[in-house]
């Protein structure tokens, strides 16, 4: 089933590529001059076909040979990147009055604004953490790792201390399920 997310998604993924030093060496040529043809074919707020997010997704994966530590770290980096590049535009005056409950609450709403399938429901919240479930997920393999590195660095941004947060499941053996859950807990 194609389905589509919006492209400032996809366009901000290849950049966090094609300029990370490590990354940018270790992946193909030809997916960077994909990613390079990527950033002027889609305007940041058009749909694009959500298997391109996925494939820069798997490529990341695929410069660790197996090392899964190293794969959830760098997805996670790459959704610290996304945040950045998304909170440096439409979100930096959100954020200026936003709250972790607050935070919890339109999350859903901005899943829902960018992607045309999967739900994200926040299942559980309280002064110290939530737990948001994700569910419709199939076929988009390494989105939760990339979700934490954007939600973590949001929550970091609006002044959440001693930031903890774990995905289940997820490995590289099964890099998407149909339900993920996303656990963030907090001082």
């Amino acid at each position: 089933m194609e389905t589509a997310i919006k492209a400032y998604m996809l366009q901000s993924a290849g950049r966090f590529i094609s300029e990370d030093p490590v990354l940018s060496k270790d992946v193909p040529a030809d997916l960077l001059d994909e990613i390079k043809h990527n950033q002027g074919a889609f305007k940041p707020h058009e749909w694009a076909p959500r298997e391109i997010l996925v494939k820069l997704y798997r490529a990341i994966a695929d410069t660790h040979h197996g090392d899964e530590r190293h794969v959830y770290e760098d997805l996670v980096r790459c959704g610290v990147a996304m945040g950045g590049f998304a909170t440096g535009t439409f979100l930096k005056l959100l954020m200026k009055v936003l709250t972790p409950r607050m935070f919890a609450r339109k999350f859903p709403d901005l899943w829902a604004r960018d992607h045309e399938r999967g739900r994200i429901e926040i299942v559980s919240f309280n002064d110290h953490g939530m737990v948001m479930l994700c569910t419709d997920m199939e076929g988009y393999d390494h989105f939760a790792p990339v979700a934490v590195g954007w939600g973590g660095s949001t929550l970091k941004t609006i002044g959440v201390k001693n930031l903890e947060m774990k995905v289940v499941p997820w490995s590289l053996a099964q890099p998407t399920a149909a339900e993920v859950r996303v656990i963030a807990t907090w001082q």
